[in-house]
């Protein structure tokens, strides 16, 4: 059985400045880093010093660097112990290609392209899981009327301007297939308008809410809740309102707590962390809306003490277009962030941000943030 790494080890791992440098130039390039990225990263850089036999800490990777800047520039024993990891790691995530971007983001590049060179260039490649083939059945059930109607209908609501997000359409047409499945009923593009049809003939008989309250209750509990809702929807606006309610709303689990550990929290962060922090609750709109979907652009200065962030109707939940005040000293901070980074949208890394404030949290002061709804919260645990 072999020992469990554990998080605190790999935390420890990556802290290491080399390390810090090479996530710091991915999110430049790419905006964040994505999870699952962020964990390859840190098992590699784990897994490769015990490949090497030197005992992790903040400072191996460090070293390492140090050592080989130090050596004869024919001094090729890097790249065989390279070369050798990846051998050793052939089915494990692109462990070595890691490895390899790490010394690059350094200023070490490993196995250089041309002829002349010892070692030729190392091209590590792992071919991707395929993705699971779409439902043929989706197609069928967009051609179904009532699932037309329900489209129009959402189209005419009134904040909506005609508009429908490709979400929405995505989220209702698999969500009406995973009910028809449920139901046993035969997948056709006429099938939900044949329910939507008996239950018209059939005011009285409470069937299909029957059935649709079973459905909501199965696991996972917050997924089928939203499927059940979806599929009231449908029925609502096909003129066949369903005599059933389904609750869809967490019970929230979040206390308050107090102002000197918030106060202590942000204090702590850096300069970029501490202005999402302000912009977000300042602004008061969902994060995604505030640091993904506007742009630098739509961030105006209105006086000497506040400016205006411009949101488009598209942009936001509401479906209307509308302003959020907040102060210039933060504006002028978030356009310099930008400015600095070379970002269209203010904060499009803003998941990873996220997770350091929480790891901080966390470990500070037995607190998580909950950044999925209007802003980054923090909640105790």
């Amino acid at each position: 059985m072999r020992p469990y790494t554990g998080k605190k080890t790999l935390d420890i791992v990556c802290s290491d400045p080399v390390i810090q440098l090479y996530l710091m130039k991915r999110i430049e390039k790419y905006g964040r880093i994505p999870n699952d990225v962020n964990t390859r990263v840190r098992s590699a850089a784990y897994k490769f010093l015990k490949f090497c036999e030197v005992e992790p800490s903040n400072h191996a990777f460090s070293d390492v660097v140090t050592q080989r800047l130090a050596a004869l520039p024919q001094d090729r024993s890097l790249e065989r112990t390279v070369k050798a990891f990846y051998e050793a790691n052939r089915n494990k995530h692109n462990y070595s290609s890691h490895i390899r971007s790490i010394f690059k983001a350094n200023g070490i590049v490993l196995f250089p392209t041309g002829t002349d060179s010892e070692f030729k260039t190392l091209h590590v490649w792992t071919p991707r899981r395929p993705r699971k083939p779409a439902s043929p059945f989706v197609e069928i059930v967009a051609r179904d009327p009532a699932i037309e109607q329900y489209f129009e209908a959402i189209r005419a609501k009134g904040r909506n301007n005609g508009y429908i997000s490709r979400h929405s359409i995505w989220r209702v047409l698999h969500y009406s297939v995973k009910f028809l499945t449920y139901l046993g009923t035969e997948i056709t593009d006429h099938a939900v308008s044949d329910l939507v049809r008996w239950k018209q003939q059939h005011p009285s008989d409470f069937m299909i809410e029957d059935k649709l309250l079973r459905f909501s209750n199965l696991q996972p509990i917050s997924t089928h809740r939203h499927i059940g809702n979806t599929v009231l929807g449908v029925f609502r606006e096909n003129r066949a309102r369903l005599q059933v309610s389904i609750d869809f709303h967490p019970v929230s689990r979040t206390k308050k707590i107090s102002d000197g550990i918030l106060r202590d929290i942000f204090l702590a962060q850096t300069f970029e962390k501490r202005t999402l922090m302000e912009y977000q609750a300042y602004a008061g709109q969902r994060i995604h809306c505030l640091c993904k979907a506007v742009r630098v652009d739509q961030i105006e200065h209105y006086n000497d003490e506040f400016s205006i962030v411009n949101i488009e109707f598209w942009q936001n939940k509401t479906r209307m277009p509308h302003i959020c005040v907040i102060p210039r000293r933060v504006a002028e901070a978030v356009i310099q962030i930008a400015k600095e980074t070379g970002r269209v949208n203010p904060f499009p890394n803003y998941p990873y941000l996220w997770k350091q404030i929480t790891n901080y949290a966390r470990s500070k002061h037995g607190v998580v943030s909950a950044h999925d709804s209007s802003s980054g919260t923090l909640a105790p645990l």
